[in-house]
């Protein structure tokens, strides 16, 4: 075991700054950090695909990466003393990147996807995590987003959100 679910800032910059090329067994076990500090390292090497990664990785195990890196970013807001984790605006507004640029069709943008956002903002009372949340859902107004807002018709939770934010 190269990477330790321990490991975590500069000692995970170290290791990953020797390596060209990241095997399936290696991203196995980056995919695995839960420190959020080395989660944001690890997603750094991971949006867009990396190079660095071969055999190329099935993309649900990275999409599930991601989604969980961004939700903790938002849930646990901890950017102003953690340098490279995103802050709750920060990451929702790199999750409306990703999903803008996935439903765009540019190639190695995993899809996230709306659904873990609705859940996370159904589930929660934190007036801030809402507020960032709702910086998602604008996803620039996307004639792909709008349409699947529209699912989200009998909600009333979220359309009261997509109304206060004029996307309906």
């Amino acid at each position: 075991m190269r990477f330790s679910s321990g490991l975590a800032g500069e000692a995970l910059i170290v290791v990953l700054d020797g390596v060209d090329r990241l095997s399936q067994e290696d991203l196995d076990e980056l995919l695995a950090v839960q420190n959020l500090e080395a989660m944001a390292l690890v997603y750094d090497i991971l949006v867009p695909r990396s190079r660095r990664i071969h055999p190329e990785y099935p993309d649900v195990r990275i999409v599930q990466f991601v989604r969980q890196y961004l939700v903790r970013c938002v849930v646990e807001n901890v950017s102003t003393w953690a340098g490279d984790v995103h802050s709750r605006s920060e990451a929702c507004r790199e999750a409306a990147c990703l999903v803008a640029k996935a439903w765009a069709g540019e190639p190695g943008w995993p899809d996230i996807g709306l659904d873990w956002a609705r859940e996370l903002y159904q589930s929660t009372s934190d007036a801030g995590v809402r507020e960032a949340l709702e910086t998602f859902f604008y996803i620039d107004g996307t004639d792909a987003a709008r349409q699947e807002f529209r699912r989200w018709n009998n909600d009333t939770v979220m359309m009261g959100a997509l109304e206060r934010i004029r996307l309906l």
